[in-house]
C-alpha cells in the first residue's frame, strides 16, 4: 500500500492535474508521455508486480451465449468460452452494424440487470434466438437469482489465482455486478488449494493499488484496440506486451 502511494504521488508531481482522481487518460496524452513510460517502463514501479487480462468483450458476449445456447443447463456466469482459437463469423457484417451494437447494448443490459428478456429486442437475424436467449436468462434468473448469466469480469477474476500462481487475496474497486452473493460464488467455485482466499472491495481512491491497477488496464485496453483500428503505437504496445498475461482478443 505504502509503494503504490509512493507511486501515484509521483504520477501526480510528473502529470501536474489538479483531478482529484487519475485516470488512464491522463497518462495516455502525448504531453505526459515521459510518465507514462517511466510507469510501463521496465525500472519502473510494477513492472514485474502487474498482469492484465484482455478481453474483447463485444465477442465474447456472443460466443458466451451461442454456448449458453447450445447448452442451456450450463451453470451459468462460470460456464464461459476458453480464450479464442480463431475468428468468429464476421457477425457484424452480415447482419449491420445496428444490429449488432443493438443485440449486444441489449445483452449488456441483461447482464447487469438493467433490463428483463422480453426488453432485449433481438432485431434481423437475432430475432430467430429470442426464445431461447429468455428461456436462458429465466433459467439462471430462477436457480442463480443473483448471477449475471455471465460477465467477462468473472472470467477474468476466476483466472486470477492461475495468473498469480495462488493462493490469492483480492481487493477490488465497488462494482455493482459483484454483490455478497456472486462474490461467494465465485469463492466457492475458485476455493483452494491454489484458488481465492480472501475477496474484500473498496473505493479506488480509498486504495492507491486499486488506482495503478485501473491506469494500467485502461492503458492496455487503448492500446490494443487502436492497433484493432490500424492506428496503433508501436512503442506503447511493445510497453504493454509484457504485463499481458491472458488474452481474449479477435483480432481485425
Amino acid at each position: 500500500m505504502a509503494e503504490a502511494r509512493e507511486c501515484v504521488a509521483e504520477l501526480r508531481v510528473r502529470i501536474g492535474s489538479p483531478a482529484q482522481e487519475y485516470k488512464a487518460n491522463h497518462l495516455l496524452r502525448p504531453k505526459h508521455r515521459r510518465a507514462l513510460e517511466w510507469f510501463l517502463g521496465p525500472d519502473g514501479p510494477i513492472s514485474g508486480r502487474a498482469r492484465v487480462a484482455l478481453v474483447d468483450k463485444e465477442r465474447f458476449l456472443l460466443r458466451t451465449f451461442l454456448t449458453l445456447l447450445s447448452n442451456p443447463d450450463s451453470p451459468g456466469w462460470l460456464a464461459v468460452p476458453d480464450a479464442d482459437t480463431g475468428p468468429l463469423d464476421d457477425t457484424r457484417g452480415m447482419y449491420g452494424d445496428v444490429a449488432w451494437r443493438t443485440f449486444l447494448d441489449g445483452v449488456n443490459d441483461l447482464l447487469r440487470g438493467r433490463r428483463p428478456p422480453d426488453e432485449l429486442l433481438p432485431v434481423g437475424g437475432w430475432i430467430g434466438c429470442r426464445d431461447a436467449l429468455r428461456a436462458v436468462a429465466a433459467r439462471q434468473a430462477r436457480e442463480n437469482p443473483d448471477r449475471v448469466v455471465v460477465d467477462p469480469l468473472f472470467w477474468a477474476i476466476s483466472r486470477v489465482a492461475d495468473v498469480w500462481g495462488g493462493p490469492v487475496a483480492v481487493v477490488h474497486d465497488r462494482h455493482r455486478s459483484l454483490t455478497p452473493t456472486r462474490i461467494a460464488a465465485l469463492m466457492a467455485a475458485c476455493a483452494p488449494p491454489g484458488g481465492l482466499v480472501r475477496f474484500d472491495l473498496t473505493a479506488a481512491r480509498a486504495d492507491a493499488r486499486v488506482q495503478l491497477a485501473d491506469f494500467l488496464a485502461g492503458i492496455v485496453r487503448r492500446a490494443h484496440t487502436a492497433e484493432l483500428e490500424a492506428n496503433g503505437d508501436p512503442v506503447l504496445l511493445d510497453l504493454v506486451r509484457g504485463y499481458l498475461a491472458i488474452s481474449y482478443v479477435v483480432s481485425a
